[in-house]
């Protein structure tokens, strides 16, 4: 049930904050750079940062944005992909994302046939709550 209603898309709710573009680079020798574009409310940002690895720049560029602008930032306490079993190179990549924020831990879930587009999926719901106000309660059988 949680593929069909991501891959269609079903109950996604107005996104205060909107990821218009960006861009992953990996180059053997260098770190993994992202470049970032997102729209918080209609107002539109821009950051680039390097990281450790292509989602962990990312997660630098938006935490740039977010420190710029005075907003704080939750911490990832667990990250874990999960690819069905028999799974080819195309197959959908599951990313669930366990967060900490104001005391409070949630999970939350992407979905691609790629692991970072899977994980900056999650990440995004994840803003989302935050910025609504929506943070459920932990239940950790909600997600695996």
């Amino acid at each position: 049930p949680y593929i069909i209603s991501d891959v269609l898309k079903n109950g996604i709710e107005n996104q205060d904050i909107q990821i218009l573009n960006y861009s992953l680079t990996l180059t053997n020798g260098l770190r993994p750079t992202a470049t970032v574009k997102i729209a918080i409310k209609g107002e539109v940002y821009e950051q680039t940062a390097a990281g450790d690895g292509q989602y962990h720049a990312f997660s630098k560029a938006m935490y740039k944005i977010y420190r710029s602008l005075n907003k704080p930032i939750p911490d990832l306490i667990d990250y874990m992909v999960v690819i069905p079993p028999g799974g080819k190179t195309n197959a959908y990549v599951q990313t669930i994302i366990t967060w900490r924020f104001e005391g409070k831990i949630f999970k939350t879930r992407g979905l691609d046939v790629d692991q970072t587009a899977a994980a900056i999926k999650a990440t995004m719901k994840m803003l989302n709550m935050i910025e609504s106000g929506n943070i459920p309660a932990f239940n950790p059988m909600q997600l695996p």
